[in-house]
């Protein structure tokens, strides 16, 4: 957290301050805590963000080097710096797991995982191998966790509160082309999601036209 809040602190020149506010723990202390930032144009408010700080865990995949851009084109700065962003195929286990996920009775009310999943298969290759091996891995910790999960063979509705809540949900997901509707998103699902849960299974996604390509 301290490594965290000196990055924050730095003056990059760009006349950018990130203020921190709420540190929110993640309720099992091993596993992190979230800090929120205001940030500050000048004496302005901006926005807020979010920053997930998150320990005790491992990635399976290599993080993704990858340089940063502007969302609309901006004569400066010049030199956008890269990053090394989280593995895609570790994203999306971490979020069918938490989709089937019950706490005691309580079913998942995750429903913005599965607009993040339907945005990220419209928008990222994805090895089915790697996706599988980090999903198998995912599995394991949270039953090793003694974690309630029980991963069906092919996509379905974690709940029937689903059907309501996930619409909600998807508004607030900026980018998502379609699938604002349960039926729309599970037709969707069903195509990217239901080879993951399945038996091995090799190919590559291709976002481009919503399909999976199987190798050989």
């Amino acid at each position: 957290m301290q490594a965290l809040l000196a990055a924050a602190a730095l003056d990059l020149n760009d006349h950018l301050m990130f203020v921190p506010t709420r540190l929110t723990s993640h309720g099992d202390e091993a596993r992190g805590a979230n800090q929120a930032f205001d940030v500050r144009l000048g004496t302005r408010k901006s926005e807020s963000i979010r920053v997930d700080l998150v320990v005790g865990r491992t990635p399976t995949a290599a993080p993704q080097v990858t340089r940063l851009a502007p969302a609309v084109p901006m004569p400066w700065p010049t030199d956008w710096p890269e990053v090394r962003l989280y593995p895609v195929v570790d994203h999306l286990a971490d979020k069918i797991c938490a989709m089937y996920e019950w706490r005691g009775t309580i079913p998942s009310s995750r429903f913005r995982d599965l607009a993040d999943l339907l945005l990220i298969s419209q928008r990222e290759v994805v090895d089915a191998g790697q996706a599988q091996h980090a999903l198998r891995t995912e599995a394991t910790r949270r039953a090793q966790s003694e974690v309630n999960l029980a991963l069906p063979h092919a996509f379905e509705m974690p709940h029937d509160s689903w059907r309501t809540g996930y619409p909600r949900a998807a508004r607030d997901v900026a980018g998502l082309d379609g699938c604002a509707t349960w039926g729309t998103a599970e037709a969707a699902a069903r195509t990217f999601l239901t080879p993951l849960l399945g038996t091995d299974f090799t190919g590559t996604w291709d976002p481009s036209h919503g399909r999976w390509h199987v190798a050989g």
